[in-house]
């Protein structure tokens, strides 16, 4: 471990120093509770993902120091206009704090230098927030992950299965990044432009520029998913999503919370979807445009919302095969594809 300077000073704006909000959040865990800053740049690390960035200030006086990473941003977000940071001093119009106990330890930024690779951010963000909700929670596992395979990115959870696709290749070779890692990426390049992915031995970095993010990759064999995608459907329903996603918060009012059942009853031009519990019993039609056998399903009404809510087409296409094999939904365009296994309705049910 390195050791602190003895003084360090700069001034910034308080919207500048907002930067730090993707810092505070991870830096959660002893002994990474802290920022660590010589005033131009800032990192945190949490043993697991690193954030790295670059801050606009002036006036910088000293070297590097560590210091607790949300007590600072609470303090930040909390100021306005000019703020002055001098060794743990922070001063803003009509107000000052004192963060005691600054550690004298830092804890080495390390940069990842390996193979580069240029992403167009906004269609490469915008498909991993479309896909990160369906990895499993809670599990060290590669089903935590988000697998990178040429131009598909694809979650599993064991119950749901999302399969969306970039209009250009990322990486030469797989990769199983992080939900957590995923979810930073979401956050803090929502406006970003153009990202560079850089990966080497088992870790990976994407940068703006300015905001840099990096994490180990998850190791393992992830399941052949194209094989668990139905290549052809017997039943196809096409809904209007909003429709749909109105019935099934109005039929949610009276849904079992230990179960989560919702029921769907297919028929020629008609949708029922129907909840019930032992508080009572809730019910919504909605007219669809339908090919196949009269059919009623049950679905983990979370998880649908959750694959509905990922898409923005005015429509969606329902392909089943049976009441209890993969129902497959698209927006009937793109190559975007989502599995929803059914749930087995009891005789009670």
């Amino acid at each position: 471990m390195e050791t602190t300077a003895t003084k360090l000073k700069f001034t910034a704006k308080q919207e500048d120093l907002l930067a730090l909000a993707p810092l505070a959040r991870i830096a959660t865990k002893e002994p990474y509770q802290n920022i660590y800053t010589n005033g131009a740049v800032a990192w945190a690390s949490n043993g697991i993902l690193t954030i790295h960035t670059i801050l606009d200030t002036t006036a910088s006086e000293g070297d590097c120091i560590a210091i607790n990473a949300q007590k600072l941003y609470n303090v930040i977000a909390t100021s306005n206009g000019t703020i002055t940071f001098d060794n743990g001093t922070i001063t803003a119009k009509g107000k000052k704090s004192k963060i005691n106990a600054i550690s004298t330890e830092i804890l080495p930024y390390k940069d990842i230098i390996g193979t580069d690779y240029e992403v167009n951010a906004k269609e490469f963000i915008n498909q991993l927030k479309r896909t990160v909700y369906a990895c499993q929670e809670g599990s060290n596992s590669i089903l935590s992950g988000v697998l990178v395979d040429g131009t598909k990115l694809v979650a599993i959870d064991g119950h749901i299965l999302v399969c969306n696709s970039l209009t250009a290749q990322v990486l030469d070779d797989q990769i199983i990044l992080p939900s957590k890692f995923v979810e930073e990426l979401v956050k803090v390049f929502a406006t970003a432009d153009t990202l560079t992915l850089t990966t080497d031995k088992g870790a990976v970095k994407v940068t703006d520029g300015v905001t840099t993010i990096i994490s180990r990759l998850l190791e393992g064999q992830f399941p052949k998913y194209a094989k668990l995608i139905p290549a052809q459907s017997a039943n196809i329903a096409t809904i209007d999503r909003l429709a749909l996603l109105d019935a099934l918060s109005f039929a949610d009012t009276m849904i079992n919370i230990k179960t989560n059942i919702a029921k769907l009853n297919f028929t020629q031009g008609q949708l029922e979807i129907s909840t019930n519990s032992e508080d009572g019993e809730s019910n919504a039609t909605i007219d669809i445009e339908y090919v196949g056998e009269d059919m009623l399903i049950a679905f983990n009404a979370q998880y649908l919302n959750k694959m509905l809510k990922s898409y923005t087409s005015s429509t969606v296409k329902i392909s089943m095969n049976t009441n209890l094999s993969a129902v497959v939904i698209t927006d009937g365009v793109s190559e975007d594809v989502a599995i929803i296994m059914p749930i087995q309705l009891s005789n009670r049910s």
